[in-house]
C-alpha cells in the first residue's frame, strides 16, 4: 500500500494498493484505492500538480476526494437497462473548484469505453444537469456542475461517440481546461 499526503485532498491521508493487479485484495484496511483505475488517476493528478501547467493554479480554492459509495450518499440516478430500473452511478472522485463567485462541482470517473453502462450513466447525468453547461444562482454564487470521463482509450471514445466527445479525456489539465 502507499499512504501519501496529496494536496488538496479531502481525506488525509490518502491510500491505495501499490500492485497493477486487481488479483491483490488489501482486506485488512477498508476504504483504500485500489481499482488501478483509480489509482492511475490518483498518481497522474499528482504528478499534474508539480507540473508547471497546472490548471488548478488558476482557481482561488479547490479540493478532491475519493467517492466511497459505501459511505457518500453522491450519486446520479440514471435508467440501468440491463436491470429495467432506476440505479445509482457513483462518480469515483469529485471536485469542488472555486473562482470568484463561480463554484464548479466536477464529478470525475476514470473508466474505459469497455465498460459496460457508461453511456446509460451519461444520460443520468444529462437528465438532471442538461445537455449544455448552465450555472445555478445559490447564495451569490454561480455553481454549475460538469462530469468528466478519464481513459486510456478517450480518443477512440470520442471517434467512436462524437456526441459525447467533450465529457471523454486522456488527461487532467486538458479536462480542466474546459472548466472555467
Amino acid at each position: 500500500i502507499k499512504i501519501k499526503y496529496v494536496a488538496h485532498h479531502y481525506y488525509i491521508p490518502l491510500i491505495w494498493s501499490e500492485t497493477n493487479s486487481t488479483e491483490e485484495k488489501i482486506s485488512y484496511i477498508s476504504h483504500i484505492i485500489k481499482t488501478p483505475s483509480e489509482v492511475r488517476f490518483v498518481e497522474n493528478l499528482e504528478n499534474y500538480l508539480i507540473s508547471g501547467d497546472n490548471r488548478l493554479k488558476d482557481f482561488d480554492w479547490w479540493m478532491f476526494s475519493k467517492l466511497d459509495e459505501s459511505l457518500d450518499e453522491v450519486y446520479i440516478p440514471y435508467y440501468n437497462p440491463n436491470e429495467n430500473k432506476i440505479s445509482n452511478f457513483n462518480p469515483d472522485f469529485i471536485f469542488w473548484l472555486q473562482k470568484g463567485n463561480k463554484y464548479f462541482i466536477v464529478f470525475v470517473d476514470p473508466k474505459g469505453i469497455e465498460h459496460s453502462g457508461w453511456a446509460d450513466k451519461l444520460n443520468g447525468y444529462k437528465n438532471i444537469f442538461g445537455e449544455k453547461f448552465k450555472e445555478i444562482n445559490y447564495h451569490g454564487f454561480k455553481v454549475g456542475v460538469k462530469l468528466f470521463f478519464i481513459s486510456r482509450d478517450a480518443s477512440t471514445a470520442r471517434q467512436r461517440f462524437p456526441e459525447h466527445s467533450q465529457y471523454w479525456f486522456t488527461n487532467i489539465g486538458k479536462m480542466l481546461e474546459t472548466v472555467i
